[in-house]
């Protein structure tokens, strides 16, 4: 199957934000995911040409999801638990308990960063999005 995003706005046409500029926000389903994007005309195509697409970060689902501003659509990937032990860290700054705590007992920082790329036909979910461009 193709990648396919559903978008659906949150005002029909871009509202102006200064002299030539536009922004335009709302939701987008991406279901099927493919590894291959395609352009996702119904953000590009509001913008003579676009500025920055600005996306949440986590979808619905749980993943991590980005604006590829060469495939001009966004890209999914699987989160992946970090934990770095560099730097000190005041054990009382802890937010969390356990394996959700930020900083742990020991003082180790704990995050999370993009793994690979996911799968081809994965249901990625549902991201908001802002996206500014040229009008």
């Amino acid at each position: 199957m193709a990648y396919t995003a559903t978008v659906t706005l949150d005002f029909p046409r871009c509202q102006i934000i200064g002299r030539g500029l536009g922004l335009i926000s709302g939701i987008a389903d991406i279901n099927p995911y493919h590894t291959t994007g395609v352009e996702i005309t119904a953000i590009t195509g509001k913008f003579r040409s676009l500025l920055r697409c600005i996306v949440d970060g986590f979808s619905d689902n749980g993943y991590l999801v980005r604006w590829n501003t060469t495939d001009k659509c966004f890209h999914a990937y699987y989160p992946t638990t970090i934990i770095s032990t560099s730097g000190t860290v005041n054990d009382a700054l802890g937010y969390g308990t356990g394996a959700n705590a930020f900083i742990t007992a020991n003082g180790a920082h704990r995050g999370v960063s993009a793994g690979s790329e996911c799968a081809d036909d994965l249901d990625v979910g549902v991201v908001n999005f802002i996206a500014i461009g040229r009008i």
